[in-house]
Formats: C-alpha cells, structure tokens, sequence
C-alpha cells in the first residue's frame, strides 16, 4: 500500500456554488470530478478524533489519511477489495483532491489515523463512486432496426404520422379559359426520327478463317510455267569484261 498524490484546499476555477452541508455527524463525501481527479471533503468531530487517538501508544501514530478500496468489478461487502491506498491529508483542511492513475473505477473511502504498522482507525466511510471514461466509448444500439441502403420504405417511422393529403376541389366544374389552356411546345410535336442502330462489331473468328482460307487458296494455286534461261538473259547486265569481249569478236 503506497501513499497516492493528493492536494489541499484550493478551489477549481468551476466550483461556484456551495456543496451540502454535512451537518454535525462524522461524514466523509467523494464526488467524481473527471476520469482522473475525485474531491473528498468530511466533517470530523472532535470527540471522535480524540477517542481515535486514545487507541495509539506513544510515537505510534503515522499521519491521517484517506484509505481508497478499489472495488471495480466486485461486490463490496465492506471487507473486500481489488486495492487500497492511502492519501495523506490534513483533518483540518475539511476538503482534499486526489489524483488517480486510471479511469472508469469504482471507490469508496476511509478517513481515519494510520499508525506506523499500517493499521488505520476510520473515523467515518465514504459513499461509492465511479470515475466516467477518459474516451467515449463505440456502441451499438441492439434493438436499432436496420434498413438496406436504397430500399423504400413503405411504412412510417414509429412515432411518426403519415402526412395527410391535402386535395383543392373547386365547389363547381368550370371550362378552361382560353388564357388557360396549355398545348404543347412545337418542338415536341415533331415526330423524332428513328436512332441508327450502331455498327455491329467484326467477329474476329470469322476474320480469322477468312483469312486462313484465303492463304490456302493461294498455295493450292500452281506456279506459271516460266524459262529460266531467257529470264536470266533478260536480266543479265553486262560489264567491262563482256564489252571488251564483244568488240574484239567484232574486229576479227
């Protein structure tokens, strides 16, 4: 059991009204101020510290201190508890703030004097508290009706009237004046002409076997008959040597 961090009497800057008086009866009150921080404030009575001093020796006597029980979680009977720890305080201050290391606890508290083996004499219990959440917490509410996104609604909502339909009825039939007689744009009495329907795509199987069919025609096709001989003379260039050749036979 260590001693936690506390402070004396200084007021917070929102305390702006008085807290219930506490008569003359040995009371201690905790008040949650936020997740980390609980004021405690008590009315002791003299006799009462008196008869509470009376059961320590000499030099037996620690400090006086507030006693905080963890029951988080657990059925207080009185006894039990998760963890104690103790805030030493000032019993003529009347009033004291306690940091705490964690939120979402459940507290209660003594006051009293702690000898120097640990044992405490209560002067007065606290009542029980719950520090709130230092975050806000995720929740789903179960009986909430879930409705697929886009789907009509056919009903009303609980709770909730379906709007009346409010009809104009004139109290006798009357013809159209000629200032009220609505016909129809021109443009909208044309007849409107027929879309084209748009080019059919090419199915490339098909194309594909044409064009495996065309190149099989080609090779079953055979080759034209040609001389191989007069085709080389045709393209045969002469050069110096056959020149030279070809006027020497001329001289001779």
């Amino acid at each position: 059991m260590t001693d936690a961090e506390g402070g004396a009497a200084e007021p917070l800057a929102f305390e702006t009204c008085a807290l219930p008086e506490l008569g003359e009866d040995d009371r201690l009150v905790l008040m949650a101020v936020d997740p980390y921080l609980v004021y405690a404030y008590w009315n002791v009575t003299a006799p009462r510290i008196a008869a509470a001093q009376a059961l320590f020796g000499k030099d037996e006597l620690d400090a006086h201190v507030l006693r905080f029980h963890d029951t988080t979680g657990i059925e207080f009977d009185g006894v039990n508890c998760g963890n104690s720890f103790d805030v030493r305080i000032r019993l003529d201050a009347g009033k004291w703030y306690v940091r705490l290391w964690s939120p979402e606890r459940r507290y209660c508290a003594d006051i009293g004097l702690r000898g120097k083996d640990g044992r405490l004499v209560a002067l007065a219990r606290s009542n029980l508290i719950e520090t709130p959440a230092a975050w806000p917490h995720v929740k789903v509410d179960e009986a909430s009706a879930l409705v697929e996104q886009g789907a009509p609604t056919s009903e009303p909502a609980l709770g909730m009237e379906p709007p009346a339909v409010v009809v104009a009825l004139e109290a006798e039939p009357r013809a159209a004046t000629a200032m009220e007689v609505q016909h129809p744009p021109a443009a909208l009495e044309r007849e409107t002409p027929a879309p084209t329907p748009a080019p059919r795509r090419a199915d490339s199987r098909v194309v594909l076997a044409r064009k495996l069919a065309e190149v099989a025609a080609l090779r079953d096709e055979p080759l034209p008959a040609a001389d191989l001989t007069e085709m080389a003379e045709k393209s045969f260039v002469p050069g110096v040597s056959s020149v030279l050749l070809g006027a020497r036979g001329r001289a001779k």
